[in-house]
């Protein structure tokens, strides 16, 4: 099972209770982060940074944050994550049919739209 599939299932899966409970934990999922139809996205830590990489890709206001929770389940950036116990920062995702690893570099909104990544991208030799 992938990664995201256990995140998902733990929102919408017939799991064991006992499992569910520690698949909650190792992943960093908490049920106060729960998100509702209205509120399936909360970004938190703002941080007072530049990028000028994304400055001169995306015109307007430019916000950074170091933690989001998406749907309950937390991201965090790689200058976050560095020197904490946990590391929410490395992901898996798909671009077409191509299966990827990365780290979060930035997560930030433009003109308060929702959320954006800017992910280092782990490449097979």
């Amino acid at each position: 099972m992938h990664l995201r599939d256990a995140c998902f299932e733990l929102k919408v899966g017939q799991m064991h209770s006992g499992l569910h409970k520690l698949a909650s934990k190792w992943l960093h999922i908490s049920d106060s982060y729960v998100a509702s139809s209205n509120d399936c996205v909360k970004l938190l830590h703002p941080l007072e940074i530049t990028d000028n990489v994304l400055s001169t890709i995306f015109m307007g206001g430019i916000d950074f944050y170091s933690t989001v929770f998406i749907h309950g389940i937390r991201f965090t950036s790689a200058d976050y994550a560095q020197g904490k116990v946990g590391d929410d920062s490395s992901i898996i995702f798909k671009t077409g049919l191509q299966e990827n690893f990365g780290r979060i570099r930035r997560i930030f909104t433009v003109n308060d739209t929702g959320p954006i990544f800017y992910v280092d991208v782990f490449k097979k030799n």
